[in-house]
């Protein structure tokens, strides 16, 4: 007898840092939904996990890129 085994590997999940048109900046889950209404942008492309996410963030808080 044959038993196949499927392997999943971790769970994966984008991170973006958006802007919206005031100035504030936040991380966004992006799991295929967008922001709802416009007046936002991405100020990244997909970063892998959390941590990166706030660190990058923290960068554009130091660099005045956001408010």
């Amino acid at each position: 007898m044959t038993f196949l085994l499927a392997v999943n590997g971790p769970a994966h999940a984008d991170w973006r840092v958006v802007q919206w048109f005031y100035g504030d900046c936040k991380i966004w889950f992006d799991k295929g939904i967008p922001p709802f209404g416009g007046g936002w942008h991405s100020l990244t492309g997909p970063i892998p996990d959390y941590g990166t996410a706030t660190h990058v963030l923290q960068r554009f808080y130091d660099r005045r890129v956001c408010r």
